[in-house]
């Protein structure tokens, strides 16, 4: 049974904090390109094809979503790109439990390949994707590592145009960064880069973050830079502070201040199952911060398949904003 919000978490009442024009959703946008539900939340499953191990485990996942849960839409990552006669084991399963309208493939650029021959690999994939059904994709970049430093290449902007013009979908997503995780020479630079992917698509999704603060920041300088496109935050509901602890140590994403308050010093796996609870309460305080606070679009739930966290988050957070 899944616990209430109240139960899993008592709402500190705090006052108002003053609104942020900057941060405010474009709404009749939001509603055509993400969704039109009072929270509208969307997932991400990773998608396999029949001969992976976790083949399984992937069905499971659309199941359990497409039918408990009416997503706005499911993204679907690291698939193969649909084969010459249109087939695709993967879209098929996912389309098993669900609208085709709510699938969404997300598309990964090879920094390897020179940008012609990948526009040309791409624009052959694109009108597979369409043929068979698909209305809405999602862009995400591709960082480099070379000569030890970590770069973003930069098609991505160009790219989507394309995309469009081919595919001739609906609408097109991009995800973004809004951590600073490459190497430039200030954070403006990649504020610059996001800018301009941002532009050129319906609607962006964040990578997942750990508090708010990035997701604030990140929208602010788009405003700034006059990008009014509506960015859904990503969240991802860990359940061991020892995970957490891995993603600490390669520098990204950021805590923040209230999550290192509720982690020990020195996590134990003794007691998962409080910890999961914790942290289970806290990223449905931050999503309802998000989404109530901050005016947030939407959330967008990264689930590694772990369906079950990623429902009852989205519950949560359902939950809380319904309460008030």
């Amino acid at each position: 049974m899944i616990a209430t919000y109240p139960e899993q978490l008592e709402l500190q009442t705090t006052e108002e904090p003053e609104a942020d024009e900057t941060l405010q959703p474009l709404t009749a946008i939001s509603a055509q390109v993400i969704g039109s539900q009072l929270v509208p939340i969307s997932f991400e499953i990773v998608g396999a094809s029949s001969d992976n191990p976790s083949y399984n485990q992937y069905a499971y996942a659309a199941e359990v979503l497409f039918n408990n849960m009416d997503p706005d839409f499911v993204s679907v990552a690291k698939i193969p790109y649909p084969s010459d006669d249109g087939h695709s084991k993967c879209l098929d399963t996912a389309a098993a439990h669900g609208e085709k309208s709510k699938i969404v493939p997300v598309i990964t650029l090879d920094g390897s390949i020179k940008p012609d021959v990948q526009f040309d690999h791409v624009s052959v994939a694109m009108n597979r994707y369409r043929n068979w059904g698909i209305d809405k994709v999602l862009v995400k970049p591709h960082r480099l590592e070379q000569a030890g430093e970590a770069m973003w290449i930069q098609s991505t902007a160009k790219l989507t145009p394309i995309l469009r013009e081919v595919g001739q979908f609906d609408s097109i997503g991009v995800v973004v960064y809004p951590e600073r995780t490459a190497t430039t020479t200030s954070i403006d630079e990649d504020y610059d880069r996001i800018a301009e992917e941002l532009s050129v698509a319906d609607f962006g999704i964040t990578s997942f973050i750990l508090n708010a603060a990035p997701y604030v920041k990140l929208v602010r300088e788009m405003r700034r830079r006059e990008v009014t496109t509506p960015v859904l935050p990503g969240i991802k509901p860990f359940r061991q502070y020892n995970q957490i602890k891995a993603i600490e140590k390669a520098g990204y994403p950021e805590l923040g201040d209230e999550l290192m308050h509720i982690m020990p010093p020195s996590p134990s796996r003794s007691d998962i199952m409080r910890q999961s609870e914790d942290l289970m309460s806290y990223f449905i305080g931050m999503g309802f911060d998000l989404v109530k606070h901050l005016g947030a679009p939407g959330l967008h739930i990264y689930t590694d398949n772990n369906v079950r966290a990623a429902q009852r988050l989205a519950q949560g957070v359902q939950q809380a904003v319904n309460s008030l």
